[in-house]
Order: structure tokens, then sequence, then C-alpha cells
């Protein structure tokens, strides 16, 4: 069982000291091993079935699927027991490790079975369990944190590619195997510090119910009640700061400056004066009630988790067949082969935090590719850049590639922030990992048609991978369009109905518009409370009628 024991006021040095040691854990040293591991096999495996024992494709496929099919069932044992499921793992995946540095380099059936089991590492959406639980009550907060652990693993992913490559055409596939057991081992002790440090906060506040806001778990009907309250103080807010600061500006030179002040505060104050911002704030007090409630999951977590596979597929198919692609088209070393996904996987770092994590960036995508935007943008990215990959020309192909991996780290931010924080607490155990089993299954059927469509053609795999992104990317943009107008009706009468003007409806909805998220949220606590809404509206009728002149 973990706890949220960051918010405690007063709490003693040592247990702010173990929450920092969880936080470090949570978002750093975990997702950065883990990234490594489960990458470090794309190095060398599929090399080295081929080069060694001449493996025909459908073996290779059969392989690559093996392993991407042990990724699943971790993430699919995590729905019972997170913590048991990433611990197991990461201990079968030393073993594996370990088995293949002991088995003959030419006894393919010890390296196939050891690199298979690898696949158990697999600790994402654990992970993203316990930090959903971690900041059960402070969504943007989360959503930040959320950002920051898979950037981690983007950072890992990197190390593992930059190394791996030369490791392997050095020390052959022993070098790679020591390698792992390296990784493996600081995977597990970061996990055991964290478990340690969890169940220390959790003994110090045995006496304290800080699974959820306020020790209670509002229901869908309480909370679209209050959240009626607080969308009424938030338009209040919003109209007095308007009139005191900009009386003689529009609305949009508000919220361009709101904009580009919030974003260029400090990375280490981030939610502080993020939320010093009266308008920001008061937003915030309205859909932060939604975290610890009771709501269930909406189609919206669902397609975004369908979004996850669909995602999967182009980085999938890239995985899978550019090793081989280069070797063979190209006829470049394994060394040239890291360097190049070493590479590519470092852009796609570098584009992905400065877009999500730094205060200029931030800036940035806010203002001209807001949220949901940035998602649409760089998924259609991913498919012109596979496309492009698929050009049998290697100057070419390797800007397509770099391209390729450029937008892919900035998809999987946006989604991992945005599911997050449209999700409460309660559903999200299941969500999450539902989005990680259906990424991975996406992952395992590329690896077994990747190298079949390989086989028939070697750029064919770019070519379905760019197709099916881009086919994809054109129904997300519909649906969530088609939601946001929605959303906007929602909360647009429930504004008219507590008594607001236009001003006062105009202000609030251009400074959600920008959040599509926060706009989903406060549209389902209006919606879900339906009865306690409507008792509230009528009480309010009442008391307008009663101090109106």
């Amino acid at each position: 069982e973990h706890y949220n024991c960051h918010k405690i006021a007063m709490v003693p040095i040592s247990q702010q000291i173990m929450t920092k040691v969880q936080d470090l854990m949570l978002i750093y040293s975990i997702p950065f091993w883990y990234g490594a591991i489960t990458r470090l096999p794309f190095t060398y495996f599929i090399i080295h079935m081929r080069a060694t024992f001449n493996v025909d494709w459908l073996m290779i496929g059969f392989c690559l699927g093996s392993y991407q099919a042990a990724r699943v069932l971790a993430n699919i044992a995590a729905i019972w027991s997170p913590m048991f499921a990433h611990l197991v793992g990461t201990a079968i995946g030393l073993v594996g490790n370990a088995a293949v540095l002991i088995s003959s380099s030419y006894s393919m059936e010890s390296i196939l079975i050891g690199t298979v089991v690898i696949g158990f590492s697999e600790s994402i959406a654990s992970m993203q369990i316990f930090l959903k639980i971690f900041y059960i009550s402070d969504l943007t907060t989360l959503e930040h944190k959320i950002k920051v652990q898979y950037a981690s693993v983007g950072v890992g992913v990197t190390f593992a590619f930059g190394l791996g490559g030369v490791i392997y055409e050095e020390y052959d596939i022993d070098g790679v195997a020591v390698f792992g057991i390296v990784l493996s081992t600081l995977e597990m002790l970061s996990l055991l510090t964290y478990a340690l440090a969890n169940k220390m906060c959790t003994a110090a506040n045995a006496d304290q119910n800080v699974n959820n806001t306020n020790g209670t778990s509002a229901t869908a009907e309480e909370l679209g009640k209050k959240s009626l309250d607080e969308l009424s103080k938030a338009v209040d807010t919003m109209k007095q700061n308007n009139e005191d600061s900009e009386s003689d500006s529009t609305l949009a030179e508000v919220d361009k400056k709101h904009i580009t002040e919030t974003n260029e505060k400090d990375e280490d104050t981030f939610h502080q004066e993020s939320s010093g911002s009266s308008q920001k704030k008061a937003l915030h007090k309205v859909t932060d009630l939604f975290s610890a409630s009771d709501f269930g999951a909406n189609y919206m977590s669902y397609l975004l988790c369908v979004t996850f596979g669909m995602e999967a597929i182009t980085i999938g198919f890239n995985l899978t067949i550019t090793p081989l692609y280069i070797l063979e088209q190209f006829d470049k070393s394994p060394r040239i082969i890291g360097i190049i996904l070493a590479s590519g996987s470092a852009t796609g770092n570098i584009v992905g935090i400065f877009t999500t994590l730094t205060p200029v960036g931030k800036a940035f995508v806010e203002r001209f590719i807001p949220c949901p935007y940035g998602l649409f943008y760089s998924m259609g990215g991913i498919s012109v850049s596979v496309l492009i990959a698929a050009i049998p020309i290697f100057s070419i192909h390797l800007v397509g590639l770099l391209l390729l991996m450029a937008f892919n780290d900035a998809p999987s931010i946006i989604l991992a922030g945005m599911q997050g924080e449209i999700t409460c607490t309660k559903a999200y155990s299941k969500i999450g990992l539902l989005g990680q089993v259906i990424r991975r299954c996406l992952n395992c059927a590329t690896a077994i048609t990747g190298p079949l469509l390989f086989s028939i053609l070697p750029s064919l795999p770019y070519l379905v991978a760019g197709s099916v992104n881009l086919f994809w990317t054109a129904v997300l943009w519909i649906i969530i369009r088609g939601k946001i107008k929605k959303n906007n009706v929602i909360i647009e009468d429930a504004l008219m109905e507590v008594g607001h003007n236009e001003e006062g409806k105009d202000i609030f909805c251009a400074s959600l518009y920008k959040i599509f998220t926060r706009q989903e949220v406060l549209a389902r606590l209006l919606k879900r409370g339906s009865k306690s809404w409507h008792n509230a509206l009528a009480i309010r009728e009442v008391e307008q009628e009663c101090v109106t002149p």
C-alpha cells in the first residue's frame, strides 16, 4: 500500500527525507534503469540471431514477438500487484541476463530464452501507478511529474543504445550480458530503496488517512455540487483579476501575458509559480477535486489507451527493423547502428524535454500548439518522418530516422500527462495499465510482422507504420475536436445557470480553452453531478432573487 505523504504539513525531517527519496527513485532512478534494460536487447538480439545463427525471418519474428509478449505479461501482472510484479519482473530480467552470460555464444536456445525473459523487466505501468498515488490530489504536479518520468525513461534508452552497440562490437554478446546484469542490479536497488522509503512514510502516517484528499472519497454527486460552487468563485476571481489588471485590454492580451509570465518561472518552483496566477489558481481549485473521486473512466481515457498502442506501431517497427535495415541495406557495423539509434533517441529526449518541461518550451507550446494540438502535430510528424525513412538512400534514411525519433518521445510524454490528468486514481489503476498492455501488444504484433514485411520489401514496414499512424492521427483529431465543443457547451450552460453574464463566461472559457485536460475534467464534474448540481442551481436562483434590488 502506498501513501501520499508529500502534502502533510509540519512533518518530521526524517519523513521529509524519505518523501524526497521516494520522489527521486520514482521520477529519475527507476525509470532510467528500466529504459536502459528493456531497450538493450534491440542493440544485439536481432543482429546476433541473423549473423551468428542465420535464423530465417519467421523465426526472428517469433523471437522478437516472444520478447514483447513477456513485456505484455509483466504489465498485466501489475494489475493485481504493482510492487510484486515490478520486483519479480526485475529479478527475472536479472536472471535472464545471467543466463545469456553463462551460456555459450553459439548456443541459440540459451541466448533466446535468456533474452526473452528480460522482457519481464517491463515496469512502466507499475511506476505510473506509484506516481499517481503519490500525487493523488494535485493534478498540476502529477502531470508535470509523469512527463519527467517519461523523459527519464528516454534518457535511459539513449544510454543503452549508445553503449550497447559499442559493447557488442567490442566484447560480443558476453559484454552486453554483463552490461545488462549491472543495469538490472541498479534497477533492483532503486526499487528496494523506494519500497523502504514508502514503508517508512506509511509507518509515520499510520494514524492518518492520506490515501485521498482530505481523508475522504467524494462521490460524483457530491463533487458535482462542490464543483459548481467553486466554478462560480473561479469566474468571480477571474473577472476581478481581469478588471484590476487589464481593464483596457482585450481578453487575448490578458491570456497572452498570463502564459508568458507563468512559463518564464524557474523549473524548480514549477507548481508554486504556476499556481500563483489567480486565474490558474481558481481553475485548479475546481478541477483538483477530481483525482481522489470515484469517477470511472470515460471513452476519452480509453481513446488515449488505444492511442498509446497506435503510436507504438511506428517505434515498434523502427526498433525491430532498423538494425537489420541499416546492416543489410547499408552494411554498417553494430557500433554505428547503436550510435545512430542513440543519436535519434537523444534528439527525441531533447525535443521532448524542451517542449514539455522547460519554461521557454512550455510557453511556446501553450501559445502556439496547446494541448491537444501538440499531440496531433507530433503524431503527424512521426508519420511523415517514417515515410522519409522508407527511402533506401542512407543520408535520407538517416534524416527520416532522426526526425522519427525526435517526434516519437513527445506524443508519449503528452499522452502520459493527459491520461494521468483526466483519469481519477481509482480508475487509473486499470486504465494506466490498459494503455501499456495495448502498447506492448502492438509492439508484439510489429515484432512478429516486421521481419516478414521486411522479407517482402525492406521499406514495407516503414510504409505500413506511416500510413497507419497518419490515419489514426486524423481519427484522433476528429474525436477530440468534437469533445472540446461538447465540453464547452456543458461549461457555458453551467456558467449561465449560476447567473454569470456573457463577460464572465467568456473570460472563464477563454482561460480554459487552452487547457483541454482541465476542460474535460470540469465538464465531467458538472455533468456527472447532475442531481446535486440542479438542486444547487435552484438554491442559487433563490439567492439571486433575494439579493436583487
